[in-house]
């Protein structure tokens, strides 16, 4: 079996409501989908996402993915992200490139589950019957402290181990508050995280 073509598109995303961090404030994101055909007939789709410059992602899967992954067996996933890597620069973790291969990758292993007629998480490892889970949906920025308490309350009724909690306000102070609202509200039932996106320096951080 070999790869003989692929395409990409592109699909506008609303997210439901706002999103917010210190970096970006959102109500939608954009997902590049990927299909491969084969010469058995097996089509594979994966997909990324980009929260804005979805276009240079699929301008890379386009112009230079395809013509690189036709003919190649789409079975030898480890061997294809390789040479992806290598030929599209993809040096580092995160880039154009990197979220142009991660598309592809999506969508060679959804062909290898069609081939061997198992579903993914069988392919990788296995399931398990129950995990730990956390939300990040319910602490965005622009949330005010009372919002993210109650927030945290719905959370643990609803049987949430977690809570990812955004910071990277003006003060540091206002991202305490933050902090301490939830902590009053659902004492030690939550475990709490925050997440700064980037908006801490070394001091502030540690």
């Amino acid at each position: 079996m070999k790869i003989t073509g692929l395409k990409s598109y592109i699909l506008a995303a609303p997210c439901g409501k706002l999103i917010s961090d210190s970096a970006r404030r959102l109500d939608r994101i954009q997902l590049i989908v990927v299909e491969i055909t084969t010469s058995s007939g097996i089509v594979g789709t994966g997909f990324t996402y980009a929260l804005r410059g979805g276009e240079g992602i699929k301008a890379v899967i386009d112009t230079e993915i395809g013509k690189l992954v036709e003919g190649m067996d789409p079975m030898e996933t480890e061997k294809i992200w390789n040479d992806l890597c290598v030929k599209t620069d993809a040096r580092t973790h995160g880039g154009l490139s990197t979220n142009a291969i991660a598309a592809v990758d999506i969508a060679l292993w959804d062909i290898i589950g069609k081939v061997r007629g198992e579903p993914l998480y069988r392919l990788l490892g296995g399931k398990r019957n129950r995990i730990p889970i956390y939300d990040t949906d319910s602490g965005w920025l622009h949330y005010s402290p009372k919002e993210l308490a109650e927030n945290a309350v719905k959370l643990v009724q609803q049987g949430f181990k977690g809570f990812k909690i955004k910071v990277g306000k003006k003060t540091l102070e206002e991202d305490l508050e933050r902090i301490r609202s939830v902590r009053d509200a659902v004492g030690d039932s939550l475990r709490l995280m925050v997440d700064a996106n980037q908006a801490f320096g070394v001091e502030e951080a540690i």
